[in-house]
């Protein structure tokens, strides 16, 4: 497999709040908070960036806690850029919620293809339902593609028919292995029946089913392992994100065993 491999920027979720949250938004909340202002912002991408090749990343997954289409200038755009050329980073796509209009995907477009990427990875479907038509023709005209990431759904069947069988183009799924582990449903076996409409792979593992709590590959209940030899034999080419967002620990110790883990399967 070649496959590139890339570190998700929600993998620092808590880390504004020192690692001890109650809640995604609370720690989603506090990032901004800290990532908004354009004065300090290179300084603080930057170190966190640093940290990411550090661990021997050279793609990422940019978030929305750190950067957002409804409140970024051209010049956080611009330093977003510029640091990630420092550090040789590539990056594949944003992590963002758009809507609830057509006319927000707009925005969202020009953003994301200012950053020099194409993919939005979300789990809202609020425009989608209000306005297909128009999101839909807003992608298009962009050349922007639009991933929803299972999250309450139980089965494939059930995201499928969120996204809708029609404009595979530009509407996909961004597969997360740790949440079909939440709902008890066989990672590898979401991966062979989605195969078709798989546009970005979140490889995560979590506890137990019924609640979302990550943990390091082999701490938990997902066969990554599996995951991975069912992306190679379905033919999947996009990047292979690692994902671990604990709510009160640093992420970092288990994210470089993942990476080692990853890069050991791929070649034997």
């Amino acid at each position: 497999m070649d496959n590139p491999i890339s570190f998700t920027l929600c993998n620092f979720f808590a880390r504004q709040s020192g690692y001890n949250v109650r809640s995604w938004w609370e720690g989603a909340s506090a990032a901004t908070d800290h990532f908004r202002p354009v004065s300090t912002f290179k300084e603080r991408f930057q170190r966190m960036i640093s940290e990411v090749a550090e661990l021997g990343f050279d793609t990422v997954d940019l978030w929305e806690g750190h950067l957002h289409y409804k409140w970024a200038t051209v010049e956080h755009i611009h330093i977003t850029k510029e640091v990630l050329k420092e550090f040789g980073i590539r990056p594949t796509c944003i992590n963002m919620t758009v809507g609830p209009t057509a006319d927000d995907f707009v925005g969202a477009c020009h953003f994301v293809k200012a950053l020099g990427i194409d993919l939005i990875i979300a789990w809202d479907t609020n425009a989608l339902n209000a306005d297909r038509p128009g999101v839909t023709s807003v992608l298009r005209e962009h050349g922007v593609r639009y991933a929803l990431e299972n999250h309450p759904e139980k089965t494939p069947d059930e995201i499928l028919t969120k996204i809708g069988h029609q404009d595979a183009d530009v509407l996909g799924i961004a597969l997360d292995t740790g949440w079909f582990g939440t709902q008890n449903f066989s990672a590898p076996e979401a991966i062979v029946a989605l195969r078709d409409r798989t546009m970005a792979v979140h490889l995560k593992d979590v506890l137990e089913t019924g609640a979302h709590r990550t943990c390091p590959w082999g701490d938990g209940i997902v066969d990554i392992r599996a995951s991975v030899n069912a992306l190679h034999e379905t033919g999947y080419k996009g990047p292979l994100t690692i994902e671990h967002e604990p709510e009160k620990c640093d992420p970092r110790p288990g994210l470089a065993s993942n990476l080692a883990l990853l890069k050991h399967w791929m070649v034997s």
